[in-house]
């Protein structure tokens, strides 16, 4: 028997999940950092942007690699996913799902997971900009592939040709699965870059023009979301505006929708 879960339920569960995340990096000394959306929707609405409906959190890349590798819950309420963890899952970041719920999304390729908050690694990009433009080359070739591997042929409101050309992506993609793709995502990134003086969002960022400075990152604020009190980078000025432009400034109306399509309930 299964209970369908509404928005607003979705969403204090997530909130749940980002309480137990947080505590448990306060208490193992990991460190992570609201992000994307939802340190916009803190720093802008002090909660969710209006429309959104997802938690985003980055982490520096030792700490990711650490916070997988020890990450446990006691009450059992709660679990991480991602290719280090599971053989299953087949995304280049992770995430921390709520045991006992299933989330659907209208995808090719779901994933079975139940309500949950993404977490992304932040990882070094080179200092010249020469070599930064081919790494991330390669970085967006693959994550292309795995955008024509997962995105469904169904929305209506996605032209003919768009489709075409998604279709023509898809056969040649016939002999690969989602998590081969992620796997070479992952194993292409350097992860010996930590001195370098840029950082970047490589799994699913907005690509080279959301570099920011790694001395950005270089201290903790606590930011207002949902009425409780959540870590962020102290130079989060910089990483939003390098990643989102004037983010101070709501999008115009047409734009103030979700950009997932899911469905979520109680097992």
């Amino acid at each position: 028997m299964k209970r369908e879960i509404s928005l607003d339920e979705l969403k204090r569960i997530q909130v749940e999940i980002l309480d137990q995340v947080h505590s448990f990096c306060k208490n193992n000394e990991i460190t992570y950092y609201l992000s994307s959306g939802s340190l916009i929707g803190a720093i802008r609405h002090k909660g969710y942007i209006p429309w959104d409906d997802d938690i985003d959190i980055y982490m520096p890349r030792l700490d990711y690699e650490r916070f997988l590798s020890i990450y446990k819950d006691d009450s059992n309420s709660y679990r991480v996913r991602s290719l280090r963890t599971d053989a299953s899952y087949s995304l280049a970041y992770a995430k921390v799902e709520r045991v006992g719920t299933k989330l659907i999304e209208r995808v090719d390729n779901p994933l079975d997971i139940g309500v949950n908050i993404d977490i992304f690694p932040v990882d070094g990009v080179p200092d010249d900009l020469t070599q930064r433009k081919k790494y991330f080359s390669k970085i967006q070739s693959i994550r292309n592939r795995m955008i024509f591997k997962d995105v469904s042929l169904s929305f209506r409101h996605r032209g003919l040709l768009k489709n075409i050309v998604l279709l023509l992506g898809k056969v040649c993609l016939l002999n690969r699965s989602l998590r081969s793709l992620a796997e070479d995502l992952d194993a292409m990134i350097d992860k010996s870059l930590n001195d370098s003086n840029f950082v970047c969002n490589l799994v699913m960022g907005n690509g080279i023009n959301s570099i920011f400075r790694r001395e950005s990152l270089g201290g903790i604020v606590q930011v207002e979301f949902e009425g409780k009190r959540y870590d962020t980078m102290l130079g989060y000025d910089d990483y939003l505006t390098k990643t989102y432009g004037d983010y101070m400034k709501l999008p115009p109306t047409a734009l103030r929708v979700s950009h997932h399509s899911f469905y979520a309930y109680w097992m």
